[in-house]
């Protein structure tokens, strides 16, 4: 009988090694897992943050560029009309000299 409570007690503690065994494993490897999607997570936040810049001094180009192209075409569009008036002047003055 004592010898059948020794086997018990020493398959008792035989379990509780293997079932502490597993769990440090899976503490463990919840650990690791942690850290992988930490690192991951930190990865993805550092690539979107650099996205979102590279994006913006996109934009920023962009308008830049735009109100520069704006700028240009209406200075170009005052000079065609102050041409357009001269000549419409000149010829307001041609048809007033055919007349006289």
């Amino acid at each position: 009988m004592r010898e059948k409570l020794m086997t018990a007690e020493w398959e008792s503690e035989e379990e509780i090694r293997r079932l502490t065994q597993k769990k440090q494993r899976i503490e463990r490897e919840s650990e690791e897992e942690i850290r992988r999607l930490t690192q991951k997570k930190q990865l993805i936040e550092r690539e979107s943050k650099e996205e979102i810049r590279r994006l913006t001094q996109k934009e920023q180009r962009i308008e830049r560029e735009s109100k520069e192209e704006i700028r240009r075409l209406t200075q170009r569009m005052q000079r065609v009309e102050a041409k357009l008036d001269k000549l419409v002047g000149e010829q307001a003055s041609v048809n007033e000299d055919v007349h006289n």
